[in-house]
């Protein structure tokens, strides 16, 4: 995380310790930018993972004898 953003989180977190939680406190645009951009850039890797074709035969193969058993 970048020196100017831990900042701002250290300030809020110094905030929220000291002040009730009532949704009062104004947004900090540099925070919300911050999360704004790690979360598209988060998205956009995600659309390289390939996904695993799971299966579950085995599973539900040992959850059937499970059953079988009593």
């Amino acid at each position: 995380m970048e020196n100017s953003i831990k900042s701002e989180v250290d300030k809020l977190l110094k905030m929220k310790q000291e002040l009730p939680e009532m949704g009062l406190s104004p947004r900090v645009q540099v925070l919300n930018d911050y999360i704004e951009a790690e979360l598209s850039n988060i998205k956009e890797k995600a659309k390289f993972i390939e996904e695993d074709e799971k299966t579950w035969n085995l599973l539900n193969d040992y959850f059937v004898s499970l059953v079988k058993l009593n």
